[in-house]
């Protein structure tokens, strides 16, 4: 099968060295890592040690058509991903969105066919130690579900990602999985990026822990406000098990502000204080962090101006 990963950067390089035992695999990135991907090869370490020879590209030939495309870019970078996607997009070809945040899979459909359109979320675990080198921490699962009713894409979906050995699944609510894990990294996420510390401490300090317990209780209120069934429902315990599970990780958002980059913060904690609003319930905790989270941003972009 021809596959593209458009966005290639930590898990979307470990998805295509994967695939690209079985399949004919493209990594769509940019900068130092796609000229170390061309000149050494892809190097995958820790659970996988290997080194792959794939091709890359830093943008998308009109011409080329592929079967499946694999959407790992930032969720504010949904929507020109999204529109990129279109113009080599054939009838058969299908999408997986495997991103953080929530409303990406509706981004994509407004320039995709829903049809085609699967969304997922993984807890697979890996970072980018330098160009073309990524470290492959934690197996993980992959969730799939489809946003439009009868859709049969998840289908082909699970079969190209366990014919490749990875741990796949298809599940009917795949909105409530996806509104879990957001619920989860609006109290992991801006709490280590704030405060520059590990995800297990979130669990491990009674004073943390007591504010990711808030955060989880305002992301159940506002999700039953909008009809949402989480899964899984205990969300605060979802919550434990994961930051026990990546105790010693360092979140993807703590990342991005050490280096200065954009966070997802208005995909995760903005979408469900939005929702909150919309619906009338008060998220005073989940709101803090996230106005903490945009001013860190802000005096980023102050300091580079």
């Amino acid at each position: 099968m021809k596959v593209l990963v458009f966005g290639a950067g930590s898990i979307g390089s470990v998805i295509g060295a994967l695939l690209s035992e079985e399949n004919d695999v493209t990594l769509l990135t940019r900068g130092a890592h796609l000229e170390a991907i061309r000149k050494d090869g892809l190097s995958i370490q820790g659970v996988l040690d290997k080194r792959v020879k794939l091709n890359a590209v830093s943008s998308l030939d009109d011409a080329q058509e592929y079967d499946a495309v694999i959407i790992t870019v930032k969720s504010y970078d949904t929507r020109s991903a999204a529109a990129e996607c279109a113009k080599i997009a054939s009838k058969k070809t299908f999408f997986i969105s495997v991103q953080n945040g929530l409303g990406n899979a509706e981004i994509l459909s407004e320039f995709l066919p829903m049809d085609n359109i699967v969304a997922g979320t993984t807890s697979m675990g890996a970072h980018r130690i330098g160009p073309g080198v990524i470290r492959y921490v934690a197996l993980g699962e992959m969730v799939l579900g489809t946003i439009a009713p009868n859709s049969k894409v998840a289908d082909l979906a699970l079969d190209l990602l366990k014919s490749s050995g990875m741990h796949a699944k298809i599940v009917d609510n795949i909105e409530g999985v996806l509104w879990s894990k957001a619920i989860v990294n609006s109290a992991i996420n801006p709490i280590t990026a704030i405060l520059g510390c590990e995800n297990g401490l979130v669990v491990r300090s009674e004073a943390l822990r007591s504010i990711a317990r808030d955060v989880c209780m305002e992301g159940r209120a506002v999700a039953a406000a909008c009809d949402i069934k989480l899964d899984p429902p205990d969300v605060f315990d979802y919550l434990t098990v994961v930051a026990e599970q990546t105790a010693n990780n360092r979140s993807s958002m703590l990342l991005d502000v050490e280096f200065g980059r954009r966070t997802e913060i208005e995909e995760i904690a903005g979408k469900i204080v939005q929702s909150g609003r919309e619906s009338g319930i008060e998220t005073p905790v989940t709101s803090a962090l996230l106005s903490m989270i945009r001013y860190i941003e802000s005096r980023t972009r102050y300091q580079k101006a």
